[in-house]
């Protein structure tokens, strides 16, 4: 197999990220440069908050759009619907709230309830206990 320039500068290009940017190191010795190559686990979200929960939910009062629409049903409008509703009435005080958000229904929260999960307290935004929308 002949290999052409531009890959051959992109193996060598490859093998200095690899030595971590020390050619030297690499030339004089290429096992000890790769051996002290490190590795880094990306978290389970790439992009999204790490959060000291390990259990793979989604707070719905802290998620932002993007891990909203990391969810079954969940693109962009509707993950913009659920930050709206947020914003306008607070926090959500429970996970089945979601189907207030306009364009989530039953069938779609059937879908994502075992994903999502409320971290913090039962109140809304203003610490009150009353209902969010009327108030009362």
């Amino acid at each position: 197999m002949k290999l052409s320039t531009v890959k051959c500068i992109a193996i060598a290009v490859f093998c200095l990220i690899l030595a971590g940017g020390n050619i030297y190191n690499f030339i004089k010795n290429p096992a000890n440069a790769v051996n002290n190559i490190v590795f880094y686990d990306a978290p389970n979200n790439v992009g999204f908050e790490a959060s000291p929960y390990d259990d793979g939910l989604i707070d719905i009062n802290t998620a932002d759009a993007d891990a909203l629409m990391s969810l079954p049903g969940i693109g962009k409008v509707k993950a913009a619907a659920i930050i709206e509703y947020r914003e306008k009435y607070g926090r959500f005080v429970s996970t089945e709230e979601l189907m207030e958000v306009r364009g989530i229904g039953q069938a779609t929260y059937d879908k994502l309830k075992n994903r999502v999960t409320i971290r913090g307290n039962d109140v809304n935004e203003k610490g009150t206990g009353q209902d969010k929308r009327t108030g009362t």
